[in-house]
C-alpha cells in the first residue's frame, strides 16, 4: 500500500526486527512510525535539528535511533518517547547504527570524524579520529552482527574496520573503490 503524509523528500527508512514497525524520515524533519500490518501512522517524532538522514532499530526492537543532521537521538520504541540525545557542536552526522548487543551506537560525520556513543551512558563518547585513512566525510556506518566490529565508509572511497570497545581504536583500511562509498 501507499504511505502518505510526508511533505518533502524522504531520505531514510527502517523496519523493526520483529517487522511490526516501519520508520521513515526525510527533509520535512519528522520521523514517522507506521504499523506494518494496518499501514497506519502511529507516531510522528519531530526532529531536533532538521533533516532526518538515517534510522535504525536496535536488534531487540525496543530502541530507534534517528540521525537528525546535528543530533543523534534514541527513542523508546514502546512509547516513542525520547530516551537519549547526543550532540556535538558543529557536527553533522551521516548514518546511525546500533551494535548487535545494543551497547553502542555509531554515526559518521564531517571532518573525517566518526563517533561511537555508549547507549547506557549518555555522557560516554568514543571519538574515532579517522585520520589514519579517511580524507573526506564519513557517510556510512555498519556494525557486524557477530561482534563489535564497526565499518565506516567515506566520501573518499575508503572503508575502515574498527574494533569498538578497544580503548585505542586502530582501524584497518580497505581501499579499492573509485569514488564515494555511501554505506
Amino acid at each position: 500500500g501507499l504511505l502518505t503524509g510526508t511533505t518533502d523528500l524522504g531520505l531514510c527508512l527502517a523496519f523493526s526486527h520483529d517487522c511490526k514497525w516501519f520508520a521513515t524520515g526525510g527533509r520535512d524533519a519528522i520521523v514517522r512510525i507506521w504499523d506494518v500490518h494496518t499501514l497506519d501512522c502511529v507516531a510522528m517524532l519531530e526532529a531536533a535539528d532538521g533533516n532526518v538522514r538515517a534510522l535504525d532499530f536496535s536488534a531487540e526492537g525496543d530502541l530507534l535511533a534517528a540521525d537528525e543532521s546535528g543530533s543523534l537521538r534514541v527513542f523508546d520504541a514502546t512509547t516513542w518517547s525520547l530516551k537519549a540525545q547526543y550532540h556535538i557542536s558543529g557536527e553533522v552526522y551521516f548514518g546511525a547504527m546500533f551494535s548487535d548487543d545494543q551497547s553502542w551506537i555509531a554515526a559518521g560525520g564531517r571532518h573525517q570524524v566518526g563517533r561511537v556513543f555508549n547507549v547506557s551512558d549518555e555522557g560516554h563518547v568514543l571519538t574515532a579520529e579517522l585520520d589514519d585513512g579517511h580524507t573526506e566525510w564519513i557517510q556510512g556506518v555498519a556494525f557486524s552482527p557477530r561482534d563489535n566490529t564497526l565499518a565506516t565508509a567515506g566520501k573518499d572511497g575508503v572503508i575502515q574496520l574498527w574494533a569498538v570497545g578497544n580503548t585505542k581504536l586502530r582501524p584497518r583500511s580497505l581501499v579499492g573503490h573509485q569514488g564515494r562509498v555511501w554505506g
